[in-house]
Formats: structure tokens, sequence, C-alpha cells
């Protein structure tokens, strides 16, 4: 079943027994544009406040932001390396200098 970012946010922030006011304080976001981004009321969630709520949550950027059920061919081990915060500045890094070289 494919969750929404608002669902994984919840989900998450549910399972760090974290509060929306919580959230908001450790953010800086307003407990009512958090409540809508977990309802998913917006059509396009900014990519600032997914950065400014992944880390808090203990999720990465990419996990909130894809569609895992793409990864289900993957080792368990595998897609936990690819979605955790920490392997983010990696894969950014690694993928930018892929695409140079694949430009030129």
């Amino acid at each position: 079943m494919k969750l929404t970012i608002g669902q994984k946010i919840r989900k998450a922030r549910m399972a760090e027994e974290m509060s929306l006011e919580e959230l908001s304080y450790l953010t800086g976001i307003s407990v009512s544009v958090l409540s809508r981004i977990e309802k998913d009321e917006f059509r396009r969630v900014p990519v600032e406040k997914i950065a400014q709520i992944a880390p808090v949550i203990k999720k990465s950027v990419v996990y909130l932001c894809l569609d895992t059920t793409q990864l289900e061919h993957l080792s368990e081990e595998l897609v936990q390396f690819l979605l955790t915060p920490e392997s983010a500045e990696f894969l950014e890094s690694t993928y930018l200098d892929w695409k140079k070289r694949n430009i030129n």
C-alpha cells in the first residue's frame, strides 16, 4: 500500500510518541500547517517543509517523498540503507558525480 507524504509523517510522528505541538515547536512550522500536511490538504508540500520535518521524526527526505512500493524487489537491508537520513548526502553526492560523467 502506497502511503502519502502526510501519512508517512503522521505515522513516524506517532512512532516517536510526539504531538503535533511538539513537532511544531521543534520544526518552527505551525500546528495548523503540520495538520494540513498530515491530512494531505496541500497539493504539493514544499521540500523546505519536508526537510524541516524529516530529521525531527527520524526519517529521510527521500523516504518521505519516495513511493516506497517501488523498492519492494530490493533486500530489506538495502532499503533501510537507502531510506536513512545519513545516506542522503552520500546518495546525492554519488548521483551528482554520475550525472556530471554522463552529461559530458
